[in-house]
């Protein structure tokens, strides 16, 4: 059995593993570059490090942003603004003589956790990852649902209050508006850094930070409740940055989504969060290969 190359690039790292199956051989990582051209240099000498003497089956990559999986384009990210219409599968196959696959980088997290970690055995899986915004990937009998314009299963904008809250992307109520990391900083009204330190303020009673977890925890429980009925999964799986800072949210939850959801809905549905940590989107990133 070949091993496989997973990539994640992210905002501002590139993680890079040698993964056979679910075992992750090495990996190997570095600050992503500002521009696409800077990105693949890098790519290539990370690859070059990680596979010497490697016979590889081919190379995976999650990217952050919308990604047309058809063409292997990025067709835009928030993140790497200067990679928006970057065709990376092409550049990458004109550089390397092996398959490159592309897809969104919490797909591969969702597919990671579908086939190896939470959601291993189940048939209908939902992964949401809550860090600085909120993204999300659902598998279906081992494959992941893309929809017509390769953004299907964006539960970050889906619109909470139609009034609310303006979002990074323009519009509002946007559910990352309320539950994103960003959006619990905001809304503390207070000077942080980062969300762990509105977490240690909520675990001081300061109501300032409680109001803020609280606000994020209803409006992702409701976005929740509204997959669920929709979609009808086995599993929704919560990880991210937020998750891990804030296991209040992932209470709150599992507490408040059985209280909204269609009853009929929920039955035997579970909540659990994610298994694996930063490696998911390479991991994930791998099982692109064919």
């Amino acid at each position: 059995m070949k091993k496989r190359i997973g990539i994640d690039i992210g905002g501002t790292k590139i993680q890079l593993g040698l993964v056979l199956e679910d075992k992750i051989l090495k990996k190997i990582k570095a600050p992503t570059p500002p521009s696409p051209k800077d990105g693949l240099l890098l790519i290539e000498t990370l690859l070059n490090e990680l596979t010497k003497g490697e016979e590889i089956a081919g190379i995976g990559i999650g990217v952050a942003g919308f990604i047309d999986i058809e063409k292997g384009e990025i067709i835009s990210s928030p993140n790497l603004p200067f990679w928006n219409g970057f065709p990376l599968k092409k550049a990458m196959e004109e550089r390397l003589e092996c398959p490159i696959f592309v897809d969104n980088d919490v797909n591969c997290a969702t597919l990671a956790e579908a086939r190896f970690g939470a959601g291993a055995g189940k048939k209908n899986i939902i992964g949401i990852f809550v860090g600085t915004g909120i993204g999300s990937g659902m598998v279906i009998d081992g494959k992941l649902i893309h929809g017509a314009a390769c953004s299907g299963i964006e539960i970050g904008h889906i619109t909470i209050n139609p009034k609310g809250a303006v979002c990074m992307c323009g519009r509002r109520g946007c559910l990352e508006a309320y539950s994103g990391g960003l959006a619990i900083m905001k809304y503390a009204r207070h000077r942080v850094r980062d969300v762990d330190e509105v977490v240690r303020a909520s675990e001081e009673g300061k109501e300032w930070a409680n109001l803020s977890l609280r606000r994020a925890g209803r409006a992702l429980s409701l976005a929740i409740a509204n997959l669920i009925t929709t979609l009808s999964p086995d599993i929704v799986i919560l990880g991210g940055g937020v998750i891990k800072a804030a296991p209040t949210i992932f209470e709150m939850v599992k507490t408040q989504v059985p209280l909204i959801v269609l009853p009929v809905a929920m039955r035997g549905v579970q909540i659990e969060v994610a298994k694996f940590k930063e490696e998911a989107g390479f991991l994930g990133a791998s099982l692109l290969v064919k």
